[in-house]
């Protein structure tokens, strides 16, 4: 399921929101040494996983391949951080005992970015997001990045 964007952009023509990408790390990996039928399988479980797992008020779409994408009202860069690392450690954990047969480790990666202002445009915020989410997977996978943290990051090494 593709996320409907007029979804993501009735709610940010009236608020702020915030945009997780969240990657399925080492998803090649498991689908070589499995298949791709435990492959589909191991992707409706990280869904569920997620859906779960995510605020009630948010909404989470698979967006291609083994990405997903999350539609948050949070918008508070601490709790935005605590709420991407709590996902981490619940799939990690969740998916410990398929780890113990996989080489490499069944976690996921999320890039995250916030509207500065309501009637941002979206591809926008979904294109720092994704950004973010290549360096979360750049600097070790199993982990979360906020655009700003990136954007900081890249100021400071421009000086």
């Amino acid at each position: 399921m593709l996320i409907r964007l007029p979804i993501a952009s009735n709610a940010l023509h009236k608020r702020r929101v915030s945009i997780m990408m969240i990657d399925l790390d080492n998803f090649k990996q498991y689908n070589d040494q499995f298949g791709h039928l435990e492959g589909d399988q191991l992707l409706r479980e990280i869904s569920s996983v997620l859906r779960n797992n995510i605020h009630e008020q948010d909404y989470l779409a698979r967006y291609g391949g083994e990405e997903f994408i999350l539609l948050s009202s949070e918008i508070d860069p601490l709790r935005l951080s605590k709420y991407a690392e709590r996902l981490c450690s619940i799939v990690a954990d969740t998916f410990h005992q398929k780890n113990l047969t996989v080489f490499a480790p069944i976690t996921i990666s999320i890039g995250i970015s916030t509207a500065e202002e309501p009637q941002m445009e979206l591809r926008r915020i979904i294109s720092e997001a994704d950004h973010a989410l290549y360096e979360s997977k750049h600097h070790g996978k199993n982990r979360s990045i906020l655009y700003k943290h990136v954007q900081l990051t890249n100021q400071k090494m421009n000086a």
